[in-house]
């Protein structure tokens, strides 16, 4: 274990959660220290070039965009993937990366101002993978500034769709509008509203709902820079925690049958992540878990691997992903067209009782498949 009186008190807390995470989940002693490694380096420095803006037009992303783009406009940034990989998604070839210090020569390049790349972290582009919108469906984006994930979205569906893009603080909010502008999305409409209130006014609407939730941004600490963690406390988790349920529980309320919903955070906690899920299958009956690729479905007792992509991997920035689907509608009579504020009334034939917000060290043992 780290020696905490090496850091700064504020983080002292902090380093110690990380490593009662890192034995719960039982890394393998090399990915622990890549973990811990990751925190003494900078942002991995990331985006895509934007299919909506591209003079070509292609409808298809192919494995040398990226390689054209950089010697077109002379772009210090390379394909995120090697050639043989087996890519996330299809969008994926249009990603790249870069070193951290060409962040100001891709912001000032031409390319960026109009919108034809952009910065974007590739967890953020992973939401929107897994999350998977298809043309002509309609989407919710319930916490959608600054915007990236959201014009993400409408280069997936080509702009042919809707979206429905939520914020709820007011600066954020023409952040997004202008950030949709940059990247020539013509298919979605903004909101500046609070979240908690859309699943009652819009029940079982949505064929996709994202839920980029408000987090406390752990996943953003650098121990060198001490303006990324000096504001963060145990507190600002269980703040977060709660509303992240409640803005769960009405993008829950906005899905439509058969529907996906991906909720994601850039926090390492689980109350942000596995125990907000656990609440609502707690709830919802008709919750299913749907996990990446290769890994077994399952209900809230199998939440702790959920986790994706892992830490300190591929230049992934730690993001925590879990993809749900509504397996059937919920009876009319659970479901009333005005539920008080990020409530969701429960059915009277659920009577699972919610997990505590804090788990266990026992609940938080690894399953036998991980």
């Amino acid at each position: 274990m780290p020696d905490l009186a090496s850091f700064p008190e504020p983080l002292a807390p902090f380093v110690a959660r990380l490593e009662a995470l890192t034995e719960a989940l039982t890394l393998p002693e090399a990915a622990r220290e890549a973990w811990w490694a990751s925190f003494w380096e900078p942002q991995p420095l990331a985006g895509r070039i934007n299919p909506l803006r591209t003079a070509q037009g292609e409808p298809e992303p192919d494995g040398e965009a990226v390689t054209r783009a950089a010697a077109t406009f002379a772009l210090p940034i390379r394909p995120a993937f090697p050639p043989d990989a087996t890519l996330p998604h299809p969008l994926a070839a249009w990603s790249f990366v870069a070193e951290p210090h060409a962040r100001t020569t891709l912001t000032h390049s031409a390319p960026f101002q109009d919108g034809t790349i952009t910065l974007q972290s590739l967890s953020s582009q992973w939401a929107v993978w897994l999350l998977d919108p298809q043309p002509g469906e309609e989407v919710l984006d319930l916490a959608a500034a600054p915007g990236g994930k959201t014009a993400l979205i409408a280069a997936a569906i080509a702009n042919r769709g809707r979206i429905a893009a939520v914020e709820a603080v007011k600066p954020r909010y023409f952040k997004l509008r202008a950030e949709l502008a940059r990247l020539g999305v013509t298919c979605a409409q903004t909101y500046l509203a609070d979240g908690r209130t859309i699943g009652h006014k819009t029940p079982q609407r949505f064929a996709r709902v994202l839920l980029d939730a408000p987090c406390s941004s752990e996943a953003r600490i650098r121990f060198a820079a001490p303006d990324t963690w000096q504001h963060w406390k145990p507190r600002k988790v269980r703040e977060a925690a709660r509303k992240q349920l409640a803005l769960l529980r009405a993008a829950w309320q906005a899905l439509a049958p058969g529907g996906t919903l991906v909720h994601s955070t850039c926090s390492y906690a689980p109350e942000e992540n596995e125990w907000v899920v656990a609440q609502l299958l707690a709830e919802a009956p008709e919750a299913e878990v749907v996990p990446p690729a290769g890994r077994p479905r399952a209900r809230y007792r199998d939440l702790r691997r959920t986790r994706f992509p892992r830490p300190a991997r591929h230049a992934v920035s730690q993001i925590s992903l879990l993809r749900m689907r509504r397996s059937s509608a919920i009876p009319a009579a659970c479901c009333p067209r005005k539920a008080s504020l990020g409530s969701l009334p429960r059915c009277s034939s659920n009577t699972t009782k919610p997990l505590p917000m804090t788990p266990t060290r026992k609940q938080m043992e690894p399953p036998s498949w991980c």
